[in-house]
């Protein structure tokens, strides 16, 4: 199953979960993290990548930036590694 509809299928009967506020419980919040990574990662260009976490992190704020930067360079890492 992809990141995203693990969210989904987390987020849909979670009652601690309110993705239009941006409130997430420990799971939910972990997958939407991943599901972020996994996006991040999915783009070609580092260019494009790059373009696309500043505008993330402008949207975002930084309370979990740091964290997904963090694990798509360890993912991309990893990948070059293998």
């Amino acid at each position: 199953m992809n990141t995203d509809m693990a969210l989904v299928n987390h987020v849909m009967p979670c009652s601690g979960c309110y993705p239009a506020n941006d409130r997430y419980c420990a799971t939910g919040r972990e997958l939407w993290i991943e599901d972020k990574v996994s996006w991040f990662c999915e783009m070609k260009s580092k260019d494009i990548r790059r373009h696309e976490f500043e505008i993330f992190s402008l949207n975002t704020g930084d309370r979990f930036v740091q964290e997904i930067k963090k694990r798509v360079v360890e993912r991309h890492y990893k990948l070059r590694v293998v």
